[in-house]
């Protein structure tokens, strides 16, 4: 894909670009949701739901396709092959038109809403895992001594990972500092 840019040299002509993409997205979501439920009546009428695919394939990155094969999933009955993409089979007419009329109801691009990158929190991200640890050894204590799914819990972490979280936070740092703080007090 090629791109000509014209830039633009007042707010003006900055909001009309940028009113004009929103515009282009509204239409291309209108156009897809047509399409992808003209491929489920294809597929219901001849049992050809090959459409659905391509539209996947056509449309490529830029587009939740996570959301449009939750579409066909749900409303066309299409089953995903795990190992090679795609799909590779589907449950028949009758489930469509069980759902024919949800689908047209349903705009495929509010399933499986991504959500926008929010940053990053380590700290967050650690505690959050603290709290997973602590709730797990809870559920271990309630189970009774010998029970096969104590096996199911294991709460040993490698030397290897702990050395990688303590390089990650500048642990070295922290210490330093820490015995800085000692000796002036």
């Amino acid at each position: 894909m090629k791109f000509t840019y014209r830039f633009a040299k007042t707010a003006d002509e900055l909001n009309k670009q940028i009113d004009s993409a929103i515009d282009s997205a509204k239409t291309m979501k209108q156009r897809v949701q047509v399409a992808a439920v003209s491929i489920l009546f294809h597929a219901e009428d001849c049992g050809d739901y090959t459409g659905a695919a391509r539209l996947i394939d056509g449309l490529g990155d830029g587009v939740n396709q996570d959301a449009l094969v939750e579409f066909f999933v749900l409303f066309g009955g299409l089953q995903v092959d795990t190992k090679n993409g795609g799909f590779n089979d589907w449950l028949g007419r009758e489930h469509i038109r069980e759902h024919f009329q949800t689908a047209k109801e349903t705009p495929w691009f509010s399933l499986k809403k991504m959500t926008p990158y929010k940053g990053f929190d380590a700290d967050a991200a650690l505690c959050k895992l603290a709290t997973q640890i602590q709730n797990a050894k809870k559920k271990m204590a309630k189970l009774e001594d010998g029970s096969p799914l104590r096996e199911e819990f294991t709460f040993e972490v490698q030397e290897s990972s702990i050395k990688t979280l303590l390089n990650m936070v500048d642990f070295e740092a922290i210490v330093a500092e820490e015995e800085e703080e000692e000796v002036a007090a």
